[in-house]
């Protein structure tokens, strides 16, 4: 048996498919703190609606039908999942924008602050840590005495 025979038929692109909004309930709010959480459930959302392409690959323009509603359907999901300081941050210019151009500006904006929480969270790990391990030392001087 050949490798083909295990494939199955693609289906062309279906906008009603792309805009069913089952599981996007679960993809958390982006908002300024929580962007590597968002990102990741936010990829998976869309990639599984053949729309992650339009936000990682700049199209050119004029659009396809098809391209147009992939970049409707993404900027859709993606406006409906982040808090309304950012939606009137990043869709407040007088040019609409792409889904890529959107996915950059979310990425370019949210990473690097959720990268330095990231940090502060560990900082504070291991503060806390230490201080657990003096708790520890001064009870068991405490007990000796």
């Amino acid at each position: 048996m050949s490798q083909q025979q295990h494939l199955l038929p693609i289906e062309p692109f279906s906008r009603s498919a792309a805009m069913d909004d089952t599981g996007l309930k679960a993809t958390p709010i982006l908002d300024g703190t929580n962007y590597t959480l968002w990102e990741q459930k936010m990829r998976i959302f869309l990639q599984a609606r053949e729309l992650l392409v339009v936000c990682q690959n700049k199209q050119i323009a004029p659009y396809s039908e098809v391209i147009q509603a992939k970049h409707d359907c993404a900027l859709g999901h993606i406006s409906a999942t982040i808090d309304n300081g950012i939606h009137n941050a990043v869709f407040s210019s007088d040019t609409d924008p792409t889904p890529y151009d959107l996915w950059n500006k979310l990425k370019d904006e949210y990473a690097a602050e959720n990268v330095f929480s990231l940090c502060k969270v560990w900082e504070d790990w291991k503060a806390l840590t230490e201080v657990n391990r003096v708790k520890r030392a001064l009870m068991e001087t405490i007990m000796q005495s």
